[in-house]
């Protein structure tokens, strides 16, 4: 069988990049992979490189999960489970997104990113989240609040950042 000639031609990022800062990130993956990306993730770095670790704090703390074998809060006795969304804290992901993009924008205007690229944003499933961080019993109760809570952040993002340079993932 003869051997294939085939070169990829484009190259999707998801996830967590092993670099310090976004300026980092953006400038070695443009290098890296010249002509091949469509978009381009902040690569979620410092306290964002644990993929959804970092939501943990959005969640009441008696409907945790157990940390690593830590035992999180009790639930009080008389605790009806009634939430509300103030019962779960904004996720963040618009400021870290908002951030991340002027560090994209000062590198597309020095040429280090090509016009044309767009600015990714990688977005959990708000299931993703329940199930890492909440108890069972309560996720019915918490996933429409956070799910709430992750389109509040998506509004700001659109809002922030203008569609031609914006990829949702």
């Amino acid at each position: 069988m003869p051997s294939s000639t085939a070169q990829p031609s484009g190259v999707l990022l998801v996830g967590s990049i092993p670099f310090t800062t976004t300026e980092e990130v953006l400038s070695k993956v443009c290098s890296a992979l010249p002509g091949r990306l469509r978009s381009i993730p902040d690569g979620e770095t410092n306290v964002r490189n644990n993929y959804i670790g970092w939501q943990l704090d959005c969640f009441p703390k008696e409907t945790r999960n157990s940390i690593l074998g830590v035992a999180t809060a009790e639930v009080p006795p008389d605790h009806r489970g009634t939430f509300s969304l103030e019962s779960v804290k904004p996720t963040q992901f618009d400021a870290a997104a908002l951030e991340s993009y002027k560090t994209f924008i000062k590198l597309r205007d020095k040429g280090a990113i090509p016009q044309g690229v767009r600015f990714q944003v990688s977005l959990p499933s708000p299931l993703n989240s329940i199930k890492a961080h909440v108890k069972a019993d309560f996720q019915p109760q918490l996933e429409p609040l956070y799910e709430h809570r992750i389109l509040e952040s998506l509004a700001t993002i659109i809002e922030g950042i203008p569609a031609e340079d914006l990829a949702i993932q």
